[in-house]
């Protein structure tokens, strides 16, 4: 099944229906209407179309556990990063600037990385789950 709508009126943008869990969902199609590629391509639109995009009544929660371990293995990279980089003095260009960083101050990001490591690894690995009721 095929809707056709024209939000601007200068392109054509195609949905097709396609059953989410007993729901008719409409997805977005670009493909050879425009011949361009969006952001958009592929998005599942409710089946009222975008005017309900609004969401009214959900909302979306963001698992923090999973951000803290995502920050706590980034941190870490950093960490032996800016620590090799001082031990073995080596000094690091700027890009586009000229400058150069020193040693010690990759030393000092690499005591502030290394904390905020271990802060993230304790909220996203440590930590036990808050029962809320």
């Amino acid at each position: 099944m095929r809707f056709v709508a024209s939000p601007t009126g200068n392109e054509q943008v195609v949905y097709r229906a396609i059953p989410v869990g007993g729901v008719t969902r409409k997805r977005l199609w670009l493909g050879p209407l425009t011949g361009k590629r969006d952001s958009r391509v592929g998005a599942i639109l409710p089946s009222n179309g975008p005017q309900s995009l609004k969401r009214e009544g959900t909302t979306m929660r963001i698992n923090w556990r999973e951000v803290f371990k995502f920050l706590s293995g980034a941190t870490f990279a950093f960490t032996i990063t800016n620590g090799y980089l001082c031990l073995y003095d080596i000094s690091g260009p700027v890009p586009l600037i000229g400058l150069t960083i020193s040693p010690r101050l990759f030393g000092a990001r690499a005591v502030i990385n290394a904390i905020l490591c271990g802060v993230f690894f304790y909220f996203g690995y440590l930590r036990e789950r808050s029962t809320s009721a």
